[in-house]
């Protein structure tokens, strides 16, 4: 059976086939060995978490890119392309890690915030990424893209060609335990076997973002409630979220396994 996509209106039966049809590569590929560095949240970033709606792994994917970020950053301007875009957020991040230069968001979708940015030239490619044209880039990064992606690993590939020789790769991926924690997300999740395949280990440094804490408060506070039922608990009880996800956050360094999203450095080769 081929990839299905979890995206948009599904019939009953194509649910289960999802479910039973990723679980069974997930597990198959959840421990094939790879070198993969575990994440902690300082104490005072868990603090601030109190005051924030957000998922557990999004909280901690955010900081480790910052600090990958605020390490690489050149002292220059820099291009970079933002796969699958959307209104452009991630200049955010970019700009607290001291990065300025052109920004190209490139999406199949127009939701693009053009202003607002002036340490960027900021524009936008309303294209599918396996044919946008693209300049040489410092950076190319996606957030939560690439399980949205039919052929990921030809775009993966095509964006190597577009890499500047000190430049990198960053994705942000659903990992494979991401499934109980998604549901029906995509194409796919990626347990290790999946990164082998896509991205080379001698070049890729490779983060896990969450634990089984904060994995089971985003199945339980958010998952299920959101997709199943319909009942945002995040905005219903806001202070009884807010101390659950510090307290997961700060529970994953006791349960550092089963992580929900990888974050994925891959420098040019």
């Amino acid at each position: 059976m081929g990839e299905i996509c979890g995206d948009g209106a599904m019939a009953p039966w194509a649910r289960l086939a999802y479910l039973v049809l990723n679980a069974g590569r997930n597990m198959a590929g959840a421990f094939v060995p790879l070198q993969v560095e575990r994440w902690r949240l300082p104490r005072a970033e868990i603090g601030r978490a109190r005051h924030r709606l957000t998922s557990p792994s999004r909280i901690i994917s955010e900081h480790a890119l910052s600090s990958v970020l605020r390490a690489w950053a050149p002292d220059r301007p820099v291009t970079i392309v933002d796969i699958g875009c959307g209104s452009g957020g991630a200049r955010e991040m970019f700009a607290a890690a001291g990065l300025h230069g052109t920004y190209i968001g490139v999406d199949v979708d127009d939701r693009f915030q053009a202003d607002g940015w002036p340490m960027f030239e900021s524009r936008f490619v309303q294209a599918d990424a396996h044919e946008a044209e693209l300049p040489p880039a410092d950076l190319i990064f996606s957030f939560s893209a690439l399980e949205h992606i039919p052929n990921d690993n030809l775009l993966i590939e095509r964006l190597r060609g577009f890499i500047k020789p000190d430049g990198l790769q960053l994705h942000i991926v659903p990992a494979g335990w991401a499934l109980a924690a998604y549901l029906w997300h995509g194409y796919r999740q990626y347990p290790r076997a999946a990164l082998r395949r896509r991205f080379d280990p001698s070049t890729t440094r490779v983060i896990a973002a969450g634990g089984v804490p904060s994995l089971l408060l985003h199945v339980f506070g958010i998952a299920l409630p959101e997709i199943l039922i319909r009942q945002n608990l995040r905005r219903r009880w806001p202070q009884a979220f807010g101390r659950a996800l510090a307290a997961g956050l700060d529970a994953d360094r006791w349960l550092p396994v089963a992580p929900t999203n990888y974050v994925v450095v891959e420098r040019a080769a």
